[in-house]
């Protein structure tokens, strides 16, 4: 156990300085005494504010398959969110159905399309408070075209999936003759 430790303690260390060896430190001090820290406290507050807010949508979206409690999943999300901002390519999307999966015994599949879902949600939240933006102010056109383009996206996704849920026998007739270029092997599965 002691050996874990220091290797770890070695690893972090030589992470720190690789990270840290090429920054001015006068600089960064001198940037600091401009800072109104008053801000930061804000932006901190809304920060807290959403995790907890994002922690209570995912104990109501989990309450028919898992007894979490609002605190379980503060800190579930906020592993997630370190691990989103840690690793490449939001691998870190992973870490919330993996420690839910392994704390509570939920199934993979479940979580992930709980997680889909919340993404869904976030999709929403982000357009509404776009659109709300453009009436409201002046916004570069390559920003107004980004959000029509992404609520044109999440129409017809959300179309996708309605039909997907609504005419499965419709879906499946569409999709026989591709099956059978299948393997065997795969289509058991």
């Amino acid at each position: 156990m002691l050996i874990k430790f220091f290797f770890s303690l070695v690893i972090a260390l030589i992470l720190g300085f690789v990270t840290l060896r090429d920054i001015d430190f006068n600089s960064v001090y001198n940037i600091q005494e401009q800072v109104n820290w008053i801000y930061v406290i804000y932006a901190i507050g809304v920060m807290l504010f959403i995790s907890i807010l994002r922690s209570i949508r995912l104990k109501i979206m989990l309450k028919k398959i898992a007894d979490i409690s609002i605190f379980e999943t503060f800190k579930i999300n906020s592993v997630g969110y370190f691990f989103i901002m840690i690793l490449p390519f939001r691998i870190g999307e992973l870490a919330i159905p993996i420690l839910i999966r392994n704390t509570y015994k939920v199934p993979m599949g479940s979580i992930l399309s709980i997680v889909m879902i919340e993404r869904v949600v976030d999709l929403f939240v982000l357009l509404i408070i776009l659109f709300s933006v453009i009436y409201v102010s002046l916004l570069p056109p390559w920003l107004i075209q980004s959000a029509y383009f992404l609520s044109i996206m999440l129409i017809v996704f959300s179309f996708s999936v309605f039909f997907l849920l609504k005419k499965t026998d419709l879906v499946m007739k569409l999709l026989n003759p591709i099956f059978k270029f299948l393997p065997k092997v795969v289509l058991e599965k």
